[in-house]
């Protein structure tokens, strides 16, 4: 996998609400990104990152891995749509500053429904971790 690949190629979000700086590797039940917390990002209050986007950087992880999948076979990434979130386990907030790394993990793909299990890291200390239900729009009318 190429390294500091332009992420924005993958991902079907725009800044100001991207989460993934890059790629570090894509199977095709695993996505690893790796995300630069910065003091100006929108879920950053008083230097420390908030559940909302540690919940979107795992979205946003399973995103890049399926457009890059996706860019494999000259398609456009899809929209994917959180449809819950469960069991979510945080076990500290990481401060503005610090490079996280996130795992997504393929558990059960149904149509364009999918279940994963996402992990983000500090260093290798388990930091967050949650399941989540994506639902992928094919068609967005808007």
């Amino acid at each position: 996998m190429p390294q500091q690949q332009n992420i924005l190629k993958f991902i079907p979000q725009r800044p100001p609400f991207v989460f993934v700086d890059d790629i570090v590797s894509v199977t095709d039940k695993q996505t690893i990104t790796t995300f630069h917390v910065k003091e100006g990002n929108l879920f950053c209050k008083e230097g420390i990152f908030y559940e909302a986007g540690m919940i979107e950087n795992i979205a946003q992880t399973v995103a890049a891995g399926s457009g890059y999948r996706l860019n494999e076979k000259n398609e456009k990434p899809k929209i994917g749509l959180i449809g819950a979130v469960k069991n979510l386990k945080v076990f500290c907030r990481p401060k503005a500053g610090c490079s996280i790394r996130t795992v997504t993990e393929l558990i059960t793909n149904f149509k364009n429904a999918m279940v994963v299990q996402g992990t983000i890291f500090d260093k290798e200390k388990p930091i967050v971790t949650c399941q989540m239900n994506i639902f992928i729009i094919d068609h967005p009318n808007f």
